[in-house]
């Protein structure tokens, strides 16, 4: 079939060639028929080598997204409070504050827990012997009702583990929690403190206990809160795990202190309090994707007396 139609084809294409003003069409013709009359396959003397070229798989490294998932260190825990007390829970309350609005525009409904403490001694900060801790949901209501119903289905559902003993508490001032100086001075004038939390993961204060991934509350290990017991009391740092992790009294007071020391030695230096933090952030991002940067030795000399 295909010599037949190439055999019309050129009988087509002298004939168009003979016509006046068909010299375009011709040679138009000519071009297809050379197209597709051709060889169908080239020998193997005449054939080109072909050039294999892979192709590349695209490698992308992305920033992980899971670093703040990984659980703040306690050293972060400590910078980022302006409160760390040892207190006990004396109650927990549903409820629902009004969130203010713009003039002419209805207000809404926020969810809360409402959580009291006795305070049995400031580790960092000051303050009172009773306070109250808010817990705030992320979502406000319309209706005060929906925000009530959805105050009283997350405190049905928080975690109770550690309601039955002392705990050691994270706590930040409304100034900080809204992006305040973590070593501001507490404002006295506000009647609540708010869990500190070092992830952008605001759910999970809803269960604001040492199971989550704020790590804003350590439990005691053991429900004994006599006072021959505070010096050996030991700490959950991680109530996922079992056995869980503990840390004592006595370790948490000298990383109390030694970041208190570390921060008096930067006192009044520009900029100092946010390396700080940048440092102990860097310890996060380790823990979630560990990788050393090369770094090359060397040796810095400022050129001044030595103890200058």
């Amino acid at each position: 079939m295909k010599e037949g139609f190439c055999q019309g084809l050129v009988r087509g294409t002298a004939m168009a060639w003979r016509g006046v003003g068909m010299y375009a069409l011709g040679l138009g013709l000519l071009l297809a028929a050379a197209a597709v009359c051709g060889p169908s396959e080239p020998s193997e003397s005449s054939a080109p080598a072909r050039l294999l070229v892979p192709t590349p798989t695209p490698v992308v490294h992305e920033w992980p997204d899971f670093t703040w998932q990984v659980a703040p260190s306690l050293e972060e825990q400590i910078f980022t409070s302006t409160v760390i007390v040892r207190a006990t829970l004396q109650s927990a309350t549903a409820a629902t504050e009004t969130v203010p609005s713009d003039p002419g525009v209805a207000p809404t409904y926020r969810p809360v827990q409402e959580l009291r403490f006795t305070v049995h001694e400031y580790l960092k900060g000051t303050g009172p012997t009773a306070l109250m801790v808010v817990v705030r949901g992320n979502h406000t209501h319309l209706a005060q009702s929906e925000a009530q119903e959805a105050a009283d289905f997350f405190m049905a559902r928080r975690v109770t583990t550690w309601d039955d003993r002392e705990g050691v508490l994270f706590l930040q001032t409304p100034a900080a929690a809204s992006g305040g100086a973590a070593g501001a001075a507490e404002d006295q004038s506000s009647p609540s403190l708010q869990f500190t939390r070092s992830n952008h993961y605001a759910s999970q204060l809803w269960d604001y206990s040492v199971d989550t991934l704020s790590r804003a509350w350590l439990p005691a290990q053991q429900a004994d809160g006599s006072a021959s017991a505070v010096g050996a009391k030991t700490y959950i740092t991680d109530g996922a795990r079992t056995p869980p992790p503990t840390i004592t009294l006595a370790d948490l007071r000298t990383k109390i202190a030694t970041m208190a020391a570390e921060l008096k030695a930067g006192a009044g230096v520009e900029g100092y309090e946010d390396c700080l933090h940048s440092k102990i952030i860097r310890e996060r991002y380790n823990r979630a994707d560990p990788w050393t940067p090369p770094q090359e030795s060397a040796t810095l000399a400022s050129g001044a007396a030595a103890g200058t």
